[in-house]
């Protein structure tokens, strides 16, 4: 009876502590320091000492510092964090008209930007941070103009300002911002001498701040207009010597400028509103040991976008010059035939295995090489030696097999790739030529538009080829099994949060691969069956969507935001914007004429050369039509859009010429006409 008497004595000891709120233990000081355009060169130990001593206890990582632009001024950069998502000003020329009002200030300057914002079509709540301190009872403190618009609420209050980021006051708020501007625009001897200034009157800040404090400090801005993956770190409680990463990005040292909202509301103990994008920045991954090798860690990492950004241009006219060309042959070799049959097949071959290349030459420390080699050279020579062995090695396997042999061989490669990319996390879409860039700022996980295009062109025409083989032995049921089973995997990878996150990829893909099936089973495409094909896509995409809306916003991935938008009343913009840069995307001359000459050859192929092959593998068949339909709706329902269709049509058109290539080379030679006459 005793014990029985304890145990309620300690159960109603413990049930008001339940009851307690849970941010007030969470409750803290936060210091965010913006210093624009900083990056962890600047962070050397001659240079920066204060910083390099803070780094050498901190989390420290990259900063994808994109808001609406192609760059980030300061003051979009101070627009996204104060706003939580992606913002932007008319005020990269100056700063905004901030009014000192006793011990606080007002930013004039807030209702035009908000509804500058509004008129580009982002969804943006300019004041979101200070409105969210404000609710919570705090305070926040500013020092200088990017500070000051970081933090005004949504009427342009700020509590405390001080114009001198030195003089900022770290005592009496909850949430303090500080902008530090001296690093703009600088570069050489310049850059380092403001560096050193900077860095001064931040040891001299640090040396005020109380203890306890987390303390982020962040490259909030490019330079010059020119994107680059800055320097950001976090030192304080749960904030050690490890890697700086969101989930936001899901990489383990990346985060963008949204996550910088969170992190500060997070430290501070106030609950972040739901519409904020960004979610808290977190340590992740082993201890660094040694400050220096992290530095120089970061550093190649954040140059891979760069060596991107500067090849990219020069790869993709090579790619395009190298489809013209493939393509022209191919009219020719169609033709004349004979001799011309296998060097068209081993070119269209090669170039429906670039995509995937791509990819896989990702696996090779192309950003640092090994020798004295250019990064840029490392990656295109990389890409176009992983090009060449595969091409090799499919020919060689597959020249006694069938002319769907090396469709199968390329294909399956194709759609393998990206699709252990995204079941194991690999990141092979990352930096990837034909992938995503961090420096972009669209995209930091998931499936990309290319990479979709890639898997799924590649997913129906693999799957067709193996449901035809299966067809061929007697087993048409099983035939009809091996797509859908194909196809429903390359479905969820491509479209759950959980993995590829690709809200427009589903969309398309669903009726691809209806499609498929239909024609697969010689069933008629009627219009009922189209419209319901349609319903049903609708609720899968929407189902999966309004799933993702319901988890907590710090959990949600850009589909889950679109549902939230949506139910808000806040996605017209949103979309109108995607539509406008879709509509726009049929004027690209790199790619509009490119896919209009792929559709003009897949005609000529399908209604000449390759009737006899379609004859002989009707599921094939299936899966052309299929990709086809899958590219178009994707191409109408992303705001990639032609983009999709071209690079779809990259791996399905030289895929289809190098099956016919095969099939007429294995045609037996049509017999010699008797001579007419008498025989000498």
């Amino acid at each position: 009876m005793k014990r029985f008497a304890g145990l309620v004595v300690a159960v109603l000891a413990v049930v008001p502590l339940l009851w307690a709120p849970a941010s007030a233990a969470g409750a803290s000081r936060v210091v965010l320091i913006g210093i624009p355009s900083l990056r962890w060169a600047d962070v050397q130990p001659g240079r920066a000492p204060h910083l390099r001593r803070l780094a050498a206890r901190s989390a420290v990582g990259l900063l994808s510092a994109k808001s609406i632009g192609h760059s980030t001024c300061p003051m979009d950069g101070w627009a996204t964090v104060s706003s939580g998502s992606r913002a932007a000003t008319n005020l990269c020329a100056g700063e905004p008209n901030v009014e000192s009002d006793g011990q606080g200030a007002v930013v004039e300057d807030m209702p035009s930007i908000g509804r500058y914002v509004d008129s580009l079509g982002f969804p943006s709540r300019i004041g979101l941070l200070g409105d969210a301190v404000h609710r919570s009872g705090g305070c926040v403190s500013a020092a200088g103009p990017g500070a000051a618009l970081g933090g005004a609420d949504a009427s342009g209050r700020i509590d405390r300002y001080s114009a001198d980021p030195a003089a900022a006051n770290v005592t009496d708020c909850a949430v303090t911002l500080v902008s530090f501007d001296d690093l703009v625009h600088r570069e050489g001897e310049r850059r380092r001498d403001a560096t050193r200034r900077v860095d001064t009157a931040i040891g001299a800040l640090l040396a005020r701040i109380p203890e306890g404090t987390t303390v982020v400090v962040a490259g909030i801005s490019d330079h010059w207009g020119v994107p680059r993956l800055r320097a950001v770190l976090a030192s304080g409680t749960g904030f050690d010597r490890r890697s700086l990463g969101s989930a936001s990005t899901r990489q383990p040292d990346v985060v963008i400028l949204p996550d910088l909202t969170a992190t500060v509301l997070d430290a501070a103990g106030i609950q972040a509103p739901d519409t904020l994008v960004g979610t808290p920045a977190r340590a992740g991954g082993g201890p660094h040991e040694r400050l220096g090798d992290e530095i120089r860690r970061l550093n190649v990492q954040a140059a891979e976008g760069e060596v991107l950004k500067r090849v990219s241009f020069g790869f993709h006219l090579g790619w395009v010059i190298a489809l013209y060309t493939v393509y022209a042959l191919g009219v020719v070799a169609l033709r004349r035939r004979g001799r011309w049959l296998p060097a068209i097949r081993a070119a269209a071959l090669a170039a429906a295995a670039l995509p995937v290349s791509t990819y896989l030459v990702n696996l090779l420390p192309w950003a640092a090489p090994p020798w004295s080699v250019d990064p840029g050279a490392a990656l295109v020579g990389g890409v176009l030696l992983c090009d060449a062995l595969i091409t090799t090695a499919v020919l060689a396997a597959t020249r006694r097999r069938s002319a769907l042999a090396p469709v199968l061989a390329v294909a399956g490669l194709s759609a393998a790739v990206p699709a252990a990319d995204q079941l194991f996390g690999m990141n092979l879409q990352v930096n990837s030529l034909m992938g995503y860039s961090h420096l972009g700022g669209w995209r930091y996980f998931g499936m990309g538009n290319v990479g979709f295009a890639v898997l799924t062109t590649a997913t129906l025409l693999a799957a067709s080829v193996l449901a035809q083989r299966t067809h061929d032995r007697g087993r048409p049921g099983a035939a009809l099994g091996v797509i859908a089973g194909l196809g429903a995997c390359a479905a969820l990878l491509d479209g759950l949060p959980l993995w590829g996150s690709d809200f427009g990829g589903m969309i398309a893909f669903i009726p691809g691969l209806a499609v498929t099936l239909l024609v697969a089973s010689r069933r008629r495409i009627s219009a009922v069956k189209l419209a319901v094909l349609a319903a049903v896509t609708a609720a899968v995409v929407l189902a999966v969507a309004y799933a993702d809306s319901l988890r907590p916003a710090a959990d949600r991935t850009h589909i889950g935001r679109f549902v939230h938008d949506l139910l808000n009343g806040d996605a017209g913009p949103v979309v109108a914007r995607k539509l406008t840069v879709m509509t726009r995307s049929f004027t690209d001359l790199r790619f509009a004429p490119l896919a209009l000459t792929a559709v003009l050859f897949l005609v000529l192929l399908l209604r000449g050369p390759a009737k006899d092959l379609l004859a002989r593998a009707p599921l094939f068949q299936a899966g052309l039509l299929g990709a086809v339909t899958t590219l178009v709706v994707g191409t109408l329902a992303n705001d990639s859009g032609v983009s999709i269709l071209t690079l779809g049509l990259t791996v399905l058109v030289p895929l289809t010429l190098a099956a016919t290539t095969r099939n007429l080379a294995s045609e037996p030679a049509a017999p010699a006409p008797k001579p007419r006459g008498p025989v000498p």
